[in-house]
């Protein structure tokens, strides 16, 4: 009796039957070598007669019905089952499988485990030494291999397991093709340790890693980065874990966070502007960042006679609020703990002359040609052009107006925000 219930032992010089294994033995591979060599590589470790039982009965004279018998090829599971998860995962790289896709990987080898798979043609054989099996295998019933009816004794000889008659059945009917379903037990019916759903997951984690399972998301957002991913090989989950779109909490504390700091902009927007208006300081320093430019184009007493027109021009302190609004508005995009800050830092060594400030220096220029002045303005296009003195203080002016202590309370509610039971319900994490 065999050590698991998908098997029975065959009685010595019993007749062949469908669903017999037929083992790797000398005699067997003599033959083979002759027709059938490249079945011969160790990769099929075993073969699994698919010819009717009724056509292997011995007849008068020791000779059964069929001329040819047929053996499907076996192979062990874990060598052939790793390719096949990657094609049912839908993922174009080696080493990456959707996540998506698992439950389909899944469902895949409950079929397979109850003899249900029916498309590919798979006939899963359980681990059982006494059978012949020594680790999970699978029958391959469209690769088959054909051998003559005058090497019927090889075969028993080689025979080294058999199914049991309902597995049998269930063989001929795939084997088949039939319309009927012929009726096997499920693992899950079988009392016992070992279930089936524990025996899927089993196999799938040998086959397919947990950390190769991928998020689609990841690998759409590291293909737009242009990420090689056919050269992810160690450990592709930890690898793209980075390209993770954010949760559908972070999306909308990210929007509240945008809007918090473009209503506080607004709110102190004119106040802002006028403070920057009156500091006649700030504008003078401004002037100077702009003048120092033209260091290498023009001599001293040139820079001097534009500093001066500039500082007197009656339309560059407009021009110069306009172009701080531009800067701190940045701080509408910046997700972090002081955007204000975050937005005066960043103009640190990109900030340049915007077009309205552009334009009054050339005015300014060509009203001082007369002079004898010649100055090339397009110095001005090379960033930066205010220093980090001039940006200190609009920092400064930004504090006074309470915006360090208005960003703490905002960090403040959104934590609130993220650790809220109901929020995290209504937008599903």
């Amino acid at each position: 009796m065999s050590t698991h219930w998908t098997y029975c032992t065959p009685a010595n010089h019993s007749d062949l039957q469908q669903g017999d294994i037929i083992g790797r033995k000398d005699e067997l591979l003599e033959v083979l070598k002759g027709v059938h060599s490249y079945f011969c590589d160790e990769r099929y470790t075993a073969f699994l007669v698919v010819t009717q039982s009724c056509d292997l009965v011995r007849r008068k004279r020791g000779e059964c019905k069929a001329r040819h018998i047929s053996l499907a090829t076996i192979r062990e599971m874990d060598q052939v089952l790793p390719s096949m998860i990657q094609e049912l995962s839908g993922s174009r790289y080696q080493s990456i499988l959707l996540r998506e896709r698992k439950s389909v990987a899944e469902e895949f080898l409950e079929r397979l485990i109850d003899q249900n798979e029916q498309a590919r043609g798979l006939f899963y054989l359980h681990p059982a030494a006494d059978a012949g099996i020594a680790v999970a295998s699978l029958a391959f019933l469209r690769v088959t291999i054909t051998l003559r009816q005058e090497h019927y004794d090889i075969l028993t000889n080689c025979r080294v397991g058999r199914l049991q008659p309902e597995f049998s059945n269930k063989l001929g009917w795939l084997v088949g093709n039939l319309y009927s379903r012929i009726g096997t037990p499920d693992w899950k019916d079988k009392a016992g340790d070992e279930s089936g759903p524990k025996l899927v997951k089993h196999y799938l984690s040998d086959a397919a890693p947990e950390h190769k399972w991928v998020p689609e998301a990841w690998v759409r957002e590291a293909e737009k980065k242009e990420v090689d991913l056919a050269s992810l090989t160690d450990n592709p989950a930890s690898e793209l874990a980075s390209y993770a779109p954010p949760s559908a909490l972070e999306v909308v504390l990210d929007e509240l966070h945008r809007n918090a700091v473009a209503v506080r902009l607004d709110s102190i927007s004119s106040l802002l502007k006028a403070r920057i208006r009156g500091d006649q300081n700030l504008i003078a320093m401004a002037v100077d960042d702009i003048v120092a430019k033209f260091a290498s184009t023009s001599i001293a007493s040139e820079r001097e006679s534009l500093a001066r027109t500039l500082r007197a021009h009656g339309k560059f302190a407009d021009a110069f609020v306009t172009w701080i609004s531009a800067i701190v508005s940045k701080a509408k995009s910046i997700d972090e703990d002081d955007p204000f800050k975050r937005a005066i830092d960043a103009a640190r060594n990109s900030n340049f002359v915007i077009p309205p400030v552009r334009n009054i220096v050339d005015q300014v220029i060509s009203e001082i040609a007369g002079e004898g002045i010649v100055v090339d303005s397009s110095v001005l296009q090379v960033a930066p052009v205010l220093s980090e003195k001039t940006l200190d203080r609009v920092t400064g002016l930004l504090a006074d107006f309470g915006t360090g202590q208005w960003t703490e309370e905002l960090q403040k509610l959104k934590g609130r925000l993220r650790n809220s039971s109901k929020l995290k319900s209504a937008v599903g994490r």
